[in-house]
């Protein structure tokens, strides 16, 4: 089975692509990047979908950045719950659930699953992609031991 890392700023959208994923690979864990809505909405968002699938083993998710790493207009960008609603779910509100994020940063978790399995793992990126430039940043060996890097282009 495919051992993919998930990227992703959780909301409704991305919530159904990370089930998918869960159902046809081996997610190896999820990242959290700011996006969507609040950052820790989206963390909990990342638990809930997860917990959904019951899965046979931990996938455990890993905040990352909350902020861009560059803006040009301003401080911080903008989440849009216009789109995906007060809790990123729509205005659906579901209760916390009992696994919680790790401590170790996305950014340094990317970088030590790729190099303990060298062309093995690839990267589904649904988030703004500040998660995966700042791990390539801080490590770029590792770029030669992702097989593949799956984007979804936005606006």
């Amino acid at each position: 089975m495919r051992k993919v890392i998930i990227d992703t700023d959780t909301a409704g959208d991305d919530a159904i692509a990370v089930l998918t994923a869960l159902h046809n690979f081996k997610v190896e864990g999820v990242t959290i990047a700011g996006g969507n809505v609040a950052f820790e909405q989206e963390v909990e968002n990342a638990l809930y979908t997860i917990q959904l699938t019951n899965p046979k083993e931990k996938v455990p998710v890993y905040k990352g950045y909350e902020e861009p790493v560059l803006t040009y207009t301003k401080k911080s960008h903008e989440t849009v719950e216009n789109i995906h609603g007060d809790y990123g779910m729509g205005d659906a509100k579901f209760e916390k659930v009992e696994q919680r994020p790790e401590e170790q940063h996305a950014i340094d978790f990317i970088i030590e699953k790729v190099k303990a399995n060298p062309g093995e793992i690839s990267l589904l990126a649904i988030a703004p992609l500040t998660n995966i430039a700042m791990a390539l940043k801080k490590d770029p060996s590792i770029i030669k031991d992702i097989p593949h890097l799956y984007i979804m282009g936005g606006n």
